[in-house]
């Protein structure tokens, strides 16, 4: 057992540095990956990059029928989430799902929001989609760039962001409880007294999972430090330990 903790210790250590020099060591694509043997245990890889907590925040967005504004056949869903994810229009999918089951719908949307579904790129329904492998954390993180589609607007002492109303309403217990308290609304006043740039940092992880090296700054992550607790961000988030890791790593 112990040497089973050391082994365990030694991985975390050599991932910890690697996501902190801007590197992702479970990339497919990262040529030191193979180079540390980070390729094994599953559990290891999610628990490290948050993905556990990012992928169960967009599964209970699916419950959230109010804030539907599509359906695949008899489900409910959100547009934006299932065009970002799949690549193709609802109109399409619609047509693609003419004569499949109720269960097979459900389980595509469920692969959607993110839950792992083994053996799905293989069914019938799904491989005549033509899907492009691709996961939920990269599909999200390319709306971040994506401004046409932002819906609401956050105002930091004058300064206005622009976001998707979803990915707040998935991601903050704050903003999920004052959404459903007022449907409508477009934009809000942010009271918290942290800057532009800490709410900026903010937002940027609520979509990506990631604090990157510019947020390094002492005082973005000094004002972010409370940010968990106040957003009610899913108690598994990342959010903490980047923080305090990277203020480790910036005295180093």
């Amino acid at each position: 057992m112990d040497e089973e903790k050391k082994q365990l210790t030694e991985l975390l250590e050599i991932a910890e540095y690697m996501v902190l020099k801007g590197s992702n060591p479970y990339d497919e694509d990262n040529e030191s990956t193979s180079a540390y043997s980070l390729s094994g245990d599953l559990i290891l890889k999610r628990l490290f990059d948050g993905q556990l907590s990012y992928n169960e925040d967009f599964l209970e967005l699916l419950e959230l029928e109010e804030f539907t504004d599509t359906k695949i056949k008899h489900k409910k869903c959100h547009k934006l989430i299932v065009e970002t994810r799949t690549g193709k229009t609802i109109g399409e999918l619609n047509k693609s799902f003419g004569n499949r089951t109720k269960e097979e719908i459900e389980e595509f949307l469920l692969w959607v929001y993110g839950k792992e579904i083994e053996g799905i790129q293989k069914k019938a329904y799904f491989s005549k989609l033509a899907i492009a492998k691709r996961t939920l954390r990269k599909d999200i993180s390319r709306l971040y760039e994506t401004n046409e589609t932002k819906d609401f607007t956050l105002i930091v002492h004058q300064t206005k962001i622009k976001v998707h109303k979803l990915i707040l309403l998935a991601r903050s217990g704050l903003f999920k409880g004052l959404f459903i308290s007022t449907l409508e609304t477009k934009q809000v006043q942010d009271f918290t007294n942290k800057s532009v740039k800490t709410l900026e940092a903010l937002i940027k992880f609520l979509y990506t999972n990631k604090l990157d090296e510019l947020n390094q700054d002492n005082q973005i992550l000094e004002e972010l430090s409370d940010a968990q607790e106040y957003y009610q961000l899913n108690p598994k988030s990342m959010l903490r330990y980047l923080i305090e890791k990277k203020q480790n790593y910036s005295k180093n």
